[in-house]
């Protein structure tokens, strides 16, 4: 069985390409050069989605990399008990009513967490790894895809006739306006100290967890 990381990869490649339809109308007119170039465009264009997707859901999933896998059973109570806060909401609709009907809080003995501040560090140095291969690696691919592309557009009217030039810069235009700002959307994804992101589970389990009915019982 494959696990729920590589079913997510799997599912994202599928997406991208269905995203990043590849122009099978433009490759009977157009010389070969240009196909290959189209073809290089489109690798290189998807594979700054998938890796950036995967920067992204790290960043997303952020809390769960706070407890070392070094003990499985404190590590499985650690990523439940996020699960869990993360996924309460206070209302829900009910299964024969759509008005939202008032959500029970989670007991207290429910939250089990074992925090590691150096599990955290090292998803930082990560993530600061990814990100950099990102822009050495991926990006720099799709920027040196998209440039050749660019020059033979430029050149498109000396090798195919007018129509069909304008048929690929069509395609051309329509596709970069797919192309979100890597760099930029890279440069927001930055993880927070660790003292921000036990801020975030202790509001959590202050908004979530029944601490009243638990002090009463202790009581």
């Amino acid at each position: 069985m494959q696990s729920p990381a590589a079913v997510y990869l799997q599912e994202l490649r599928i997406a991208i390409r269905e995203q990043l339809k590849s122009p099978t109308h433009l490759f009977p007119i157009v010389p070969p050069r240009f196909a290959s170039a189209i073809e290089l465009v489109l690798e290189a264009a998807g594979k700054c989605f998938l890796d950036f997707r995967v920067i992204q859901a790290v960043y997303h999933k952020r809390h769960y990399y706070t407890c070392s896998r070094r003990d499985p059973i404190h590590y499985n109570e650690h990523i439940s008990t996020i699960s869990r806060l993360f996924q309460w909401k206070a209302q829900y609709p009910g299964p024969n009513n759509p008005n939202l009907l008032p959500t029970a809080k989670l007991p207290c003995h429910a939250v089990q967490l074992h925090p590691d501040k150096r599990e955290y560090e090292v998803l930082i140095t990560r993530v600061g790894e990814m990100k950099h291969l990102f822009v050495t690696v991926t990006y720099l691919a799709w920027c040196n895809a998209k440039r050749n592309l660019d020059h033979l557009i430029a050149s498109a009217f000396v090798w195919l006739p007018q129509s069909e030039e304008l048929m690929i810069r069509s395609w051309w235009e329509g596709f970069l306006r797919q192309i979100p700002p890597w760099e930029d959307m890279l440069e927001s994804i930055q993880l927070p100290e660790w003292e921000v992101v036990i801020g975030d589970l202790e509001r959590k389990i202050t908004e979530v967890v029944d601490l009243e009915g638990e002090w009463e019982r202790l009581c």
